[in-house]
């Protein structure tokens, strides 16, 4: 009778927990299992409350062992007041025999250092990426068969195809039929390297079914470029 009004005295103190940290976030106590450990409870509670998840689901299924483990990057405040991304890794380790998490195990790393360098990266990138697309050329990436693995906005503002439309489809699917041949020929030496670079005139199929005439340059591309 002693350690049944121990256990009922604790599983109310570890309710109360569950309730106080749904309380804090403003968020309905809701439990994966009639039986969940209050701990785990509450740790879900304040992973949804912190929005390291979604949504309770996805903080179930990775806290209470539907996943293998869990993987989430999160900000959290420091005594300053500034804000750190975290990056956070854990598993549960003990289970009751109902199959329930008692125990979990993880860690945390302060990653803000590599968040600031990628968003340097992006800012770069898209930098990179609005200057490509103000020239007046049509630059260009093939992959060895000729199919297009990138074009900037110019392709379209010059012939009207879409980029993502055009994008995996072979280059000379928009040349005129009769300018194929030597463009084919001509890519075939590049890609063997008996040719360092092409220089030829094509006439590439515009959208409204004129074509327009290009000067077309292109050369391999080295590992690393």
């Amino acid at each position: 009778r002693h350690r049944t009004r121990e256990r009922d005295a604790l599983g109310e103190q570890r309710v109360a927990a569950i309730q106080l940290t749904a309380d804090v976030f403003g968020l309905p106590v809701e439990r994966p299992h009639t039986h969940e450990t209050a701990v785990v409870g509450a740790a879900i509670d304040a992973a949804v409350g912190l929005k390291l998840y979604a949504d309770f689901p996805q903080a179930v299924a990775a806290m209470n062992g539907a996943t293998p483990f869990y993987h989430v990057e999160h900000r959290v405040r420091n005594k300053q007041g500034q804000w750190l991304w975290i990056e956070s890794h854990g598993k549960v380790v003990a289970r009751d025999p109902d199959g329930s998490a008692r125990r979990m195990i993880g860690y945390n790393l302060e990653i803000s250092s590599r968040k600031r360098l990628e968003a340097a990266l992006r800012d770069a990138e898209a930098h990179h990426a609005q200057v490509l697309d103000d020239m007046s050329e049509v630059l260009f990436r093939t992959d060895a068969t000729g199919n297009w693995t990138y074009l900037n906005a110019t392709w379209t503002e010059l012939t009207g195809h879409a980029v993502d439309e055009s994008l995996g489809r072979p280059m000379q699917h928009f040349v005129h039929p009769e300018d194929r041949p030597e463009m084919l020929h001509l890519l075939r030496a590049l890609t063997e390297g008996k040719l360092l670079e092409i220089r030829h005139e094509i006439r590439a199929a515009g959208k409204d079914g004129f074509d327009r005439w290009l000067e077309l340059r292109m050369r391999p591309l080295k590992d690393g470029e």
